[in-house]
């Protein structure tokens, strides 16, 4: 025996005999098949065609050979026997011809069936992990955790070919049993040919069944010395994945930028792609480095395979190479016969490596299943209507910290507030402005203390209706590659009349007019050919959005940023028209929008220092008093 196989067998026999090992090992496999199960399942759910279509070429797959190799090993015996007609030849022929014709014609177009479906499982699993992603709740997407196992999940489902390579290595499994099997039982068959003493102690041997033990207990040691193998490589292959969560993140949020048009101005104004290109070079290295190992490791595992595959195919091509030198085995019989040990080497060797990337795949793929697990939104159970609620607030002792942050944003805030009250809320950066209103729109839930609408904290109604009651512009807000009117009805069927009157009572009629399909006309470029907007243009649209939904409680943070002073004014001054009955609340650093509200807040590291009117604050001379004071001597010679 080669001394590389002696080595190997040493590290099996260690192996086999270190303590827990089965008990491991059996947890593991039992864990493979759990999550198999739940990928197998999620798939079914995504298309049945696909499972199907999948284990139809499998069957044909491990059928057509052993088909081949039969009528070929007849061909040959008849071709060899003198006595024999042509027309029988003839006709194992097209036989041949036939059935791989058939089965080659049904294994094409299930292939074509299973391509097409594949794209649509592909779809459908993208589909499922932005369905997921908007279905959790804000503050829990905004964690690293979440985002990191959002990242493994898309990353995950196409790594080493995703949820569509799972699928076909379970189905390369499934051939691979049936092919060694089959195989066992043919390579039986050549134990039972009647061998007697007289033809010698060593045909005697090769025909008993101990000599069918020895040929398995090699095969079996080969499946586990190409298990061993392959399993290092896996984890190799991981480790690598796992290391480059971090870089993979960058490299995405790189690539976004350089082929973000918004940041084009900044990017050359300020020469940073030098920058960007040493950034982007110094993470490719980084992943290069680690990929090198792989690459290694990966040149290192094939060498092992082929030296133990190549002594096996020896030692099987000997044996069936000695009966038929001793006519044991006709030589129609040593073809098929050579060609049976072949397949049931390959496939033990498939099957052992494929075992091991269906764990490595599991593992790939099992990050999203895990994302898919994540508790979704906790919601309320109480409804609401936006048009019969009269909304009134309260903040209890509200406090509040960032996961992760050693200090509170908000601290003890108590305020009450209802329908039709303009509310302005001031303050320097960082004292809590925009967290009170994220605590307010339920993206964040108190640290301590509740918030109560009419009575009830707020986390005990449905959000899908507490949301219904908010119209809000936001800081950072967002609008859609889609069309103006889409953008401001969030809908393909939205009232186009009312959505053109929003767009005209935000300012923008006169843009509107001179676009050649109106508010049918497509927003920037990621869903084809669209215009730009200004970034008080687009501000204005988010104006116009808020102002169509109608809703009873309208949240401004920052909405005139972008615009001009008499801009700004109009705006402020048709809000106050349109909102009447409504509650409004305004975050501005323009503090003469104050003039608008009933009520001034003004925050101060994370509380509620000073409340009133513009009057009453002023003659205060606190801290909305030092703010004013600040911007009017810039307006004041």
């Amino acid at each position: 025996m080669p001394r590389y196989i002696r080595f190997r067998a040493n590290i099996i026999r260690r192996e086999m005999h270190r303590p827990g090992m089965g008990w491991s090992m059996h947890k593991k496999i039992n864990e493979t098949i759990r999550k198999c199960a739940e990928i197998l399942r999620l798939l079914y759910r995504c298309s049945k065609r696909y499972i199907i279509f999948t284990f139809i070429q499998a069957i044909i797959s491990v059928v057509l050979p052993f088909i081949n190799l039969y009528y070929a090993s007849r061909i040959i015996d008849d071709i060899a026997y003198p006595n024999v007609k042509q027309e029988t030849i003839l006709n194992s022929i097209l036989w041949m011809v036939g059935i791989n014709l058939a089965l080659s014609l049904m294994r094409m177009v299930s292939e074509k069936i299973q391509n097409a479906e594949s794209r649509y499982v592909e779809d459908r699993v993208q589909e499922n992990i932005g369905c997921k992603a908007m279905s959790m709740d804000y503050a829990a997407m905004g964690q690293k955790e979440s985002r990191d196992l959002l990242v493994k999940a898309e990353k995950g489902y196409h790594s080493n070919g995703g949820v569509a390579y799972l699928c076909n290595d379970l189905s390369t499994l499934f051939q691979n049993i049936l092919s060694m099997i089959y195989s066992i039982y043919l390579c039986f068959n050549l134990f039972t040919i009647h061998v007697g003493k007289e033809n010698g102690m060593l045909a005697y041997f090769l025909n008993s069944v101990w000599c069918f033990i020895l040929l398995m207990i090699i095969i079996g040691g080969c499946v586990y010395l190409t298990y061993r193998n392959a399993k290092t490589l896996s984890k190799i292959t991981y480790k690598f994945f796992e290391e480059n969560v971090d870089s993979n993140n960058k490299f995405g949020y790189y690539t976004d930028f350089l082929y973000e048009y918004k940041y084009g101005k900044d990017i050359r104004i300020y020469g940073m792609q030098k920058l960007i290109n040493k950034e982007f070079k110094e993470n490719n290295r980084n992943i290069k480095s680690s990929d090198t190992k792989r690459v290694k490791a990966s040149v290192k595992n094939s060498v092992h395979n082929r030296l133990i595959n190549g002594a096996v195919e020896m030692i099987t091509y000997l044996y069936v190479g000695l009966k038929a030198v001793m006519k044991l085995i006709t030589v129609g019989q040593l073809t098929f016969y050579v060609g049976v040990f072949k397949k049931l080497v390959d496939s033990v060797n498939s099957f052992a490596k494929t075992i091991v990337w269906v764990q490595l795949r599991c593992r790939y793929i099992g990050n999203y299943v895990e994302f898919l697990k994540l508790p979704a939104r906790e919601d309320g159970s109480i409804s609401l209507n936006p048009k019969e609620e009269k909304l009134d607030f309260e903040f209890k002792n509200v406090s509040f910290r960032y996961p992760g942050a050693n200090h509170k944003a908000l601290s003890n805030v108590s305020i009450k507030f209802g329908a039709g009250e303009k509310i302005a809320i001031v303050g320097r950066n960082g004292s809590g402005k925009s967290t009170f209103v994220k605590l307010l729109c339920r993206f964040y839930e108190p640290t301590e203390g509740e918030i109560r609408l009419n009575g009830i904290n707020i986390k005990d109604y449905k959000k899908e209706d507490y949301w219904r009651l908010i119209s809000a512009v936001f800081q950072d807000f967002k609008l859609f590659s889609f069309t103006m009117a889409e953008n401001i009805t969030i809908s393909d069927d939205g009232d186009h009349a009312r959505a053109f009157e929003c767009l005209k009572r935000a300012g923008l009629s006169e843009l509107i007019g001179k676009l050649e399909h109106g508010i049918d006309t497509l927003l920037f470029h990621g869903m084809g050919s669209g215009i730009e907007l200004s970034g008080g243009e687009s501000q204005k649209t988010a104006i116009a959005r808020a102002i169509y939904k109608n809703a009873p409680l309208m949240v401004l943070d920052e909405p005139t940023s972008a615009l001009d002073p008499i801009a700004e004014y109009d705006i402020y001054k048709k809000f106050t028209e349109l909102s009447k009955d409504k509650l409004t609340i305004f975050i501005s650093h323009r503090l003469s929008s104050c003039l608008f509200g009933d009520k001034i807040l003004v925050f101060e590291n994370g509380e509620i220092v000073e409340s009133g009117k513009h009057e009453t604050l002023l003659s205060r001379g606190g801290v909305y008093y030092d703010l004013w004071q600040a911007q009017a001597q810039y307006y004041i010679s």
